[in-house]
């Protein structure tokens, strides 16, 4: 059980977040802005996206993000709902950027600052920082039906607000990099076209080129400065999301086991999804630290030799309580023992993966697990008798956050990575992962290859891991 540092400050504000009055869920709303800030790098649909979900999920009139250069300058306003386009005087923003908590219009006493608000027609002013800078304001007009903002909104927003606030500096970052990287390609082709065009002025196109290449340079330096806003991003959303779900979690276990009174039973299914939601955020927070440590070449590997039968045994008895709950069997064939070079604990991931899938979409029937030894690998078979998926989806299957919607209304969905980062690990062990065949409403077979244990391609794969660790020394890769 997760125990919260200051349990009296917090039970009331938990309470709220839960309550049946609620118009969405806290931790609904966060997964979906998480998914729009991880997946959209464009300064203006960032900003129009983010809006669009907060204004439906809240019920907000109209609301709108002023973003802040250098010396508290207005860059950029992104708005939504208005029915003409707004105006914001600097002054008036400079005054509200100074303060330093969020401003609530119905709390504020009379004076400049709540003045300020009514002439912008704003309710809510919420700061967007990074521990770098300021970044902007989140302004949001009244509720329709003029309700008021309750516990849960503020919490929300104060969740969202560090991980937007990098979410726009990254986007920002983007754009000048992309500008810059549009006027570079209009010098090179001049430069180019110079060059062919004239044989004098050797030495004036020398020193134009000299400041081509100092300008790829200053590129390639703003390339990594903006790897390095990614990992930031990622770092903050790793622990503004995943820090207070894991609370929530402590909360929802507290109820649970009756810390706060006696759970009656029409409550326990609700807490159930709420922890559902909650794990499932946890988990796309984790997918997309994964994807980054991936790209970077930075994932960790702990290479050893290990049975796969043992493995297998273990996974099957793990999940044989689900396969029951939906009345369907989990099967594992017979084989003889066969030792295997790989992460084990990576092994298990996409293993966990591609059975969990195959139990989600299963309904009647079952999973079937079976082995085909090749060459220098074994190949292991996840076969169901599941949903199976359309021709016209399975080239979607391995993309990052490409999600099949299944058919059935209420089936749930994933985050669109399972499948992608099982595939990089798998080949990155010197196996794979594919789809061997699907028939719609008849099932599907997903294989998983791995080399066998002292084979060439075992050691080629492990000599291959070993010289990425020295190129990374912060990598430990354990062999």
């Amino acid at each position: 059980m997760i125990k919260p540092l200051s349990m009296d400050n917090q039970s009331n504000s938990v309470g709220n977040i839960f309550s049946k009055q609620t118009a969405y869920t806290v931790q609904g709303l966060l997964y979906s802005l998480a998914i729009i800030m991880a997946s959209t790098l464009r300064l203006e649909d960032l900003g129009h996206r983010l809006l669009r979900e907060l204004i439906s999920a809240m019920r907000v009139v109209h609301g709108a993000f002023v973003l802040i250069g250098e010396e508290g300058k207005i860059y950029e306003v992104i708005h939504e709902g208005y029915t003409l386009t707004p105006e914001f005087d600097e002054n008036e923003i400079k005054i509200l950027s100074n303060q330093e908590k969020m401003l609530v219009f119905s709390e504020l006493p009379e004076g400049e600052l709540k003045d300020i608000m009514q002439g912008l027609d704003v309710s809510l002013v919420v700061y967007l920082r990074t521990e770098e800078e300021n970044i902007g304001l989140l302004l949001l007009s009244k509720k329709l039906l003029g309700a008021p903002y309750k516990p849960y909104d503020m919490q929300m927003l104060k969740i969202l607000a560090p991980v937007a606030a990098v979410a726009f500096q990254n986007a920002r970052s983007f754009e000048e990099i992309r500008q810059f990287n549009t006027t570079l390609e209009q010098k090179v082709a001049q430069a180019t076209n110079e060059l062919k065009s004239v044989n004098e002025g050797v030495y004036k196109r020398n020193l134009e080129l000299a400041k081509v290449s100092e300008d790829l340079s200053r590129a390639n330096r703003k390339l990594k400065a903006f790897d390095k806003l990614k990992d930031e991003f990622l770092s903050v959303a790793s622990h503004e999301l995943r820090t207070p779900m894991t609370a929530i979690k402590g909360f929802i276990s507290m109820i649970e086991e009756g810390d706060y009174g006696e759970v009656g039973d029409k409550l326990r299914t609700p807490l159930r999804d709420i922890e559902i939601s909650t794990d499932r955020l946890i988990k796309l927070v984790n997918d997309m630290l994964n994807i980054s440590r991936i790209e970077a070449g930075r994932l960790k590997f702990a290479i050893s030799e290990f049975f796969i039968n043992d493995l297998l045994s273990d996974i099957v008895s793990s999940l044989q309580p689900l396969a029951k709950e939906k009345r369907i069997s989990l099967e594992i064939s017979e084989f003889e023992k066969i030792r295997v070079q790989g992460d084990e604990d990576k092994v298990r991931q996409i293993l966990d993966n591609l059975i969990g899938n195959a139990l989600k979409f299963t309904d009647k029937g079952g999973v079937t697990l079976s082995k085909r030894s090749k060459d220098e690998e074994i190949e292991i078979l996840v076969a169901d008798t599941g949903i199976g998926i359309a021709q016209e989806d399975q080239g979607k299957l391995f993309k990052k956050f490409e999600l099949i919607q299944p058919q059935d209304v209420g089936r749930p969905t994933g985050s669109g990575l399972g499948l992608y980062i099982s595939r990089e690990i798998a080949r990155k062990m010197g196996g794979d992962v594919w789809l061997e065949r699907s028939i719609k409403d008849k099932g599907s077979t997903f294989v998983f290859s791995l080399p066998l244990a002292k084979m060439d391609i075992a050691k080629k794969v492990k000599a291959e891991i070993e010289k990425e660790a020295l190129a990374h020394p912060d990598q430990k890769t354990l062999v």
